[in-house]
């Protein structure tokens, strides 16, 4: 099954002051169904250009998406 890119978006995740990029990536293993495999998270570095993934412990749901943003109010990234 193929890896197909779920979401995508930027933010400082963290902390230097520079956008990353955050992607979700899965498996679909039914066409016509909104439930996702084998999902990842993947941020790459904006400073370095490093790519980092992360398996989920619970790599499989519904309409997987992202949500960053500061929820603190001392500007940390959360996703």
């Amino acid at each position: 099954m193929p890896v197909k890119l779920l979401d995508r978006n930027t933010g400082d995740v963290n902390g230097d002051g520079i956008q990353d990029v955050v992607f979700l990536t899965g498996t679909l293993p039914f066409p016509d169904s909104p439930f996702r495999e084998n999902i990842t998270l993947w941020i790459q570095d904006g400073h370095s250009g490093r790519i980092y993934n992360f398996r989920l412990k619970t790599s499989m749901g519904y309409r997987p998406s992202l949500f960053l943003g500061d929820i603190n109010g001392i500007k940390s990234t959360i996703f």
